[in-house]
């Protein structure tokens, strides 16, 4: 018996796999068709550039993938991209990190990132400067597997 499904919910998973292109076309494979993903990604780059190896705590898989290139990626395997958001501003989560207590507001933070990053920014993949580290650090797409 083959079994196919409705939702494939893949969050912050992608960027430690090796091979990205090979998990979502099984991903694809596994959806009915009219089924829908919902991913979320970094979309910049979890090390300095050209400090490959200076980092203990990041494996070597672990890197953002740039929104284009996640795009790419849909189109090719036969994805209709309905939705794509940026979300985690980065200044807003330092904030959260230094003032817990605006964990306790977690409508509030929604509205906010949500705002912030809607803001036109430079979405480099490496954020070497202050300037561009004030962006949003993930994305959300949400694909129909077509019919």
């Amino acid at each position: 018996m083959i079994i196919f499904f409705d939702y494939v919910i893949v969050l912050g998973v992608l960027h430690h796999i090796p091979n990205v292109q090979f998990v979502l076309s099984e991903l694809h494979r596994v959806l009915k068709k009219g089924g829908r993903i919902v991913v979320r990604e970094p979309i910049s780059s979890m090390r300095p550039k050209n400090k490959w190896n200076e980092s203990d705590e990041i494996s070597p898989n672990e890197r953002g993938i740039p929104i284009s290139l996640l795009k790419k990626e849909f189109k090719m395997l036969g994805f209709r991209i309905l939705s794509i958001s940026k979300s985690y501003y980065a200044p807003l989560m330092r904030a959260i990190k230094i003032f817990s207590f605006l964990e306790k507001c977690p409508t509030l933070i929604y509205y906010i990132d949500k705002i912030c990053c809607k803001l036109p920014v430079s979405l480099k993949y490496y954020r070497d400067s202050l300037l561009t580290k004030c962006a949003p650090g993930s994305a959300y797409y949400i694909a129909e597997k077509s019919k």
